[in-house]
C-alpha cells in the first residue's frame, strides 16, 4: 500500500511539473505586437500574453521588458505585471541583472528655448538603485561585462565604472595613451569581456591601429589596417564580439575572427551584422542572408 502511495504521489508531482512548465511563458518566445495603436506581447502562435495597452514597448531582455505608458518608462514581467512602475523619461534594457534609468529636468536658456538635464542611474530587476544618479550624456549605455560606460559632456573618452559605481577605467587613461574608445561621439561598451578601441599611426590618418583592451586597459590583440579614402568619422576595424565572433572591415568588406583573434571568415561581405544564436546575418551583392561560423550559407534573409 505504501508503495502505491507513493507512486502515485511521484505521479502528482510530475503532472504538477509539468502543467507548470506548459503554462510558464519563456520571454525568448514573446514578440512584441501592435493593436489599434497600442502595444502587447504575443507568444509563438500570435496569441496575446499581455495585453496591448502600452504606448511603446521593447524586447524581453533578462526577463524583462521596457515599455511606455502614461509618459512613462517602466518595466513588466512576462505576464505583463510591473516590477518597476512606470517613472522614468527614458531606459534601457536589462543586461546581466542591472538596466540604466533616466530622469529629466528642464532649465529655461532663454526665452524661446530650454535646457534638458538628465540624470542617469542604474537599477536591479526589482527596481532598486545599485548605482546612484549622476549627471550624464548625451547618450546612455548598458551594463556589459561587469561594467557600464559613464560619459560626462561631449568628451572624446569615456569612463568604465562597475556596479557599485566604481571607476575602473578613467577617461584620462584613454587620453593619456591615445586609444579612442568612441563612434561618433558615443561610448563603445565591453562585450565579452573585451573592449575595441583605435587610434591612428601619424596625423596623416591613412593607417589606423584597431585594438581589443581588457578591463585592466591592457592591449591583448591590435592590427594595423589602411583607412578607406571614403570614411567620413573616424572608427575602429573590428566589432565587438558576440558569441564568440567578431566582424572586421578591410576597405569596407566584411569578414569575422574568432576569440583566438584568428580570422575564420574572409572579408567578402558588403556588410555583416553580428552573430546571434550562432547566426549572422550578411550582405553581398544586394542579396541578404544568414551564415554560420564556418561562413556557410543556411537561410536566405526575408
Amino acid at each position: 500500500m505504501k508503495k502505491i502511495v507513493l507512486s502515485s504521489f511521484f505521479i502528482f508531482v510530475i503532472l504538477l511539473g509539468l502543467i507548470f512548465i506548459a503554462l510558464s511563458v519563456s520571454a525568448s518566445d514573446l514578440k512584441i505586437a501592435e493593436q489599434n495603436g497600442q502595444y502587447g506581447f504575443v507568444d509563438k502562435k500570435g496569441h496575446f500574453v499581455t495585453k496591448p495597452i502600452f504606448e511603446s514597448a521593447n524586447d524581453f531582455h533578462d526577463g524583462l521588458a521596457a515599455v511606455w505608458q502614461y509618459g512613462k518608462w517602466g518595466f513588466i514581467n512576462t505576464k505583463g505585471d510591473f516590477v518597476v512602475k512606470p517613472q522614468y523619461d527614458q531606459v534601457g534594457d536589462f543586461h546581466d541583472g542591472l538596466a540604466y534609468v533616466v530622469h529629466q529636468t528642464e532649465e529655461k536658456d532663454s526665452e524661446f528655448s530650454y535646457f534638458i538635464h538628465s540624470y542617469v542611474s542604474y537599477i536591479n530587476k526589482k527596481g532598486n538603485t545599485i548605482i546612484p544618479f549622476y549627471e550624464g550624456g548625451p547618450y546612455f549605455y548598458n551594463y556589459s561585462s561587469g561594467l557600464v560606460a559613464k560619459q560626462l559632456g561631449d568628451s572624446i573618452y569615456c569612463s568604465y565604472i562597475d556596479k557599485h559605481g566604481k571607476t575602473k577605467l578613467d577617461k584620462n587613461y584613454f587620453e593619456e595613451t591615445g586609444w579612442i574608445n568612441t563612434i561618433d561621439a558615443g561610448c563603445i561598451s565591453f562585450r565579452e569581456g573585451l573592449l575595441t578601441v583605435y587610434k591612428y599611426t601619424d596625423n596623416t590618418y591613412k593607417k589606423r591601429i584597431s585594438a581589443f583592451m581588457n578591463k585592466k586597459g591592457e592591449i591583448v590583440y591590435s592590427k594595423i589596417f589602411d583607412v578607406p579614402q571614403n570614411e567620413i568619422e573616424g572608427l575602429p576595424d573590428f566589432d565587438s564580439f558576440s558569441e564568440g565572433m567578431a566582424a572586421f572591415r578591410v576597405n569596407w568588406k566584411y569578414g569575422f575572427i574568432d576569440k583566438n583573434f584568428k580570422e575564420v571568415i574572409p572579408p567578402i561581405y558588403d556588410f555583416a551584422y553580428e552573430f546571434e544564436n550562432g547566426l549572422a546575418k550578411v550582405e553581398k551583392n544586394n542579396k541578404w542572408f544568414f551564415i554560420d561560423k564556418k561562413g556557410k550559407f543556411v537561410k536566405e534573409y526575408i
